[in-house]
């Protein structure tokens, strides 16, 4: 028999079911789970990623992957802070029903629906995406670290497609304050419990 890795929940519930069956005299049989991968988690993920968390899901790219000037989609590490419904997939964010608020050190405030931005012009811009924690794993070799124990699977290659934010500000015709140093972008969603909640992000 297989050794099974299992919790201790699992054993006691798989040592009821082995007693049981002794004293019935009956054959017992064990059926081992299928291990978690990470196209299970994140669907067109390739099974090459190594996964380092589930619950939100973070996925290490293969080194292999690292080689290419681009690195493929279904190759690319995943770095989840929350875990938003319908986020796991690689099929495009359409976006249809979605606004974006401009508040804060400008010359005004501005609303805008964000299918708009597809009529303006596009940029291309090739760079380097790399989580701040990336190779974590061998910094804890000297001292002890937090978070997640990355090797060097935590980057990739990628190519971004989209509207610079000076155009859209251009469209809007609004302009931040000469004070404004950084953008703060906030998310408002319904979390598990049902509540409406913000979450931040810096730029």
């Amino acid at each position: 028999m297989n050794q099974l890795a299992v919790s201790r929940r699992r054993f006691l519930q798989t040592s009821m079911v082995l007693g049981a069956g002794a004293a019935s005299g009956g054959a017992v049989r064990l059926f081992a789970q299928e291990p978690l991968t990470a196209s299970k988690l994140i669907a067109g993920k390739s099974d090459e990623l190594e996964i380092l968390g589930t619950s939100p899901e973070v996925l290490q790219s293969p080194v292999s992957a690292l080689r290419r000037r681009i690195t493929l989609p279904s190759e690319l590490f995943v770095r989840n802070n929350q875990k938003i419904d319908g986020s796991n997939t690689l099929e495009p964010f359409s976006g249809d029903q979605w606004t974006v608020e401009f508040t804060g050190l400008l010359n005004k405030q501005a609303r805008l629906d964000l299918p708009t931005p597809r009529s303006l012009p596009r940029t291309s811009v090739e760079m380097v995406l790399q989580c701040s924690g990336n190779h974590r794993s061998s910094f804890s070799k000297a001292a002890q670290t937090q978070g997640t124990q990355w090797g060097p699977g935590g980057m990739g290659s990628i190519k971004f497609t989209g509207v610079r934010l000076s155009k859209v500000l251009e469209h809007l015709g609004v302009e931040p304050k000469p004070e404004a140093r950084y953008v703060t972008g906030m998310q408002l969603r319904v979390d598990a419990g049902g509540y409406l909640k913000w979450y931040d992000y810096h730029v």
